[in-house]
This record gives C-alpha cells, structure tokens and sequence, in this order.
C-alpha cells in the first residue's frame, strides 16, 4: 500500500516543480507571457459611387477609414487615404487578387495611369477582400470589403469607358487662346 502512496507523491513533486519559476542565479525566471491578440478587422465598409463630368468615383467608408478612388477625365486614376492620420500603404487582398499601393512622404494621395494593371486593381477591389491601412508607428488597420454588387459594375463601367477612350488632346500654344 506504499509503494502507489510514494509513487503518487513522487509525480506530484514533479509536476509542482515544473509549474514553478526556475531560479537562475539570483533572478528568477518567468514563463513568457502572450498579449491577447486585437482583432485584426474594423468590421466591413461600405460603397458608394458616383458620376459626373467624366470622373468615375468611389469611396470605401468605415469608421473614420476611408480610400477615395477617382477616375478621369483622363486615364489616371487617383487614390486618397484617410485614416485620421497619414497613411504609409494600402495593401488589399482578396480573392480576385491582391495589390498594394505606397503614399510617399506626407502624401494622402497617389496617382497611378489607369492601365490593364489598374483595371485589374480596381476589379479586384470590387469583387471584394480585406483592404490594410499601414500607418507609421501605429497598428495595422483592417476593413472588410465587401462584393460591390451590381452598383460597382456600373461604375467599373464608367472606368472601362476611360480606358478605352482616346487620349485627350493637349492643347498646343498655337492653339491656346490669347
């Protein structure tokens, strides 16, 4: 009746040693602690799309998180970041594709031509995914995208219009009024 008394106390022992701190020398060694993870999304934005006078435009919207897209007159589109304050990128991800654009300096905007590339940027986003907001010595912010439904084709549309139109004319100075 012993021996399972000892043996008993002897896995015991052990298994209190192993919870306890390690002495190393005078310090004692504590086992690492985990932060508890922040939720890495914001929650899902939402669309809007708008037309006029030959520049396409779209805004994502969440919570104070917003990226501005505007297309026209000509072949550019422009990218504004908003995020209460400066942005560094904006990477999306999603199941049509993946992208990232860089805001240089202090800049909240970039302008890019608006190419098979950039269509392919702009379908990507439009299908829908996770759009991540880098900011300089701040936390990742994450929104969801959603699918922009039958409103975003159209206004892809508008897009695909610009892409397909002929390149304005510049205007020469013999050309330019007096």
């Amino acid at each position: 009746m012993r021996r399972p008394v000892v043996l008993g106390l002897l896995v015991l022992t052990v298994l209190s040693a192993c919870a306890q701190p390690q002495p190393v020398g005078r310090r004692v060694v504590l086992p690492p602690r985990t932060a508890p993870a922040e939720p890495a999304e914001r929650g899902e934005a939402s669309w809007s799309f708008s037309i006029a006078n030959g520049v396409c435009s779209a805004s994502l919207v969440q919570e104070g998180v917003t990226l501005a897209v505007a297309a026209g007159p000509g072949r550019d589109v422009t990218y504004t970041a908003q995020a209460g304050r400066r942005i560094s990128q904006v990477a999306f991800r999603g199941t049509e594709g993946n992208w990232q654009l860089r805001f240089p300096g202090t800049a909240t905007r970039v302008t890019r031509r608006l190419d098979a590339a950039g269509e392919r940027r702009l379908r990507a986003m439009l299908a829908g995914g996770t759009l991540r907001y880098s900011r300089p010595g701040a936390r990742v912010l994450a929104v969801a995208v959603p699918d922009a439904g039958i409103s975003g084709r159209d206004w892809f549309g508008c897009v695909s219009a610009l892409q397909s139109a002929p390149p304005a004319p510049r205007q020469s100075d013999a050309d330019a009024p007096a």
